[in-house]
């Protein structure tokens, strides 16, 4: 179990390549990328960012959403993505440097669900915390109106990170519908 959490750890953090804005909008939204093969969904708080690698075979999409300060430095990042011709979706939450590791991190859904986060490593853009998304958590994020997660600055305070889930259940659904698409071809 180990080996196959630290694969899909290494091979959804590889999906993770700019993290973009996202931004509050009523209706689904495609961007104009500056990469000739990158497509970019708005679904409300949440976007889905699809890309045709020259070193991969097949398209890949990842759903996700960024909080950042006012100062624009991120302060957290969601990004969820399929494995490699599998149904098994995990997500990657992207946390600051500075935090207590030992004490992990939490997702709360609507003041309710609370699930446990283990910070599996740190580099220089953050520290890295993998949730393998289950079905009944998938269902949890989609009949959820906010998450928020939390976690302890090194003094031992708990921080607490409002992560809307505005447009997850439409992002999810778009990038399940294009994983499946490209594992057919």
């Amino acid at each position: 179990m180990r080996i196959k959490t630290t694969i899909l750890f290494f091979f959804v953090s590889s999906l993770i390549f700019v993290s973009l804005p996202a931004r509050s909008q009523d209706e689904t939204k495609t961007e104009v990328s500056e990469k000739p093969n990158v497509e970019i969904l708005q679904f409300k708080d949440w976007a889905v960012r699809c890309e045709q690698r020259d070193d991969a075979p097949k398209e890949t999409c990842i759903l996700f959403q960024r909080i950042a300060l006012d100062s624009g430095q991120t302060l957290l990042s969601v990004t969820i993505a399929f494995l490699d011709n599998s149904d098994d979706a995990a997500a990657v939450f992207r946390l600051p440097l500075g935090i207590l590791v030992p004490a992990g991190a939490v997702v709360e859904v609507d003041n309710t669900d609370r699930i446990k986060l283990v910070i599996e490593r740190c580099d220089q853009r953050g520290c890295w915390a993998l949730l393998q998304l289950d079905e009944k958590t998938v269902k949890l994020f989609k009949k959820g109106h906010e998450a928020r997660v939390e976690f302890k600055d090194t003094n031992g305070k708990t921080i607490a990170v409002p992560l809307s889930l505005n447009g997850f259940t439409a992002g999810f659904n778009e990038v399940t519908k294009k994983t499946r698409a490209a594992h057919r071809e």
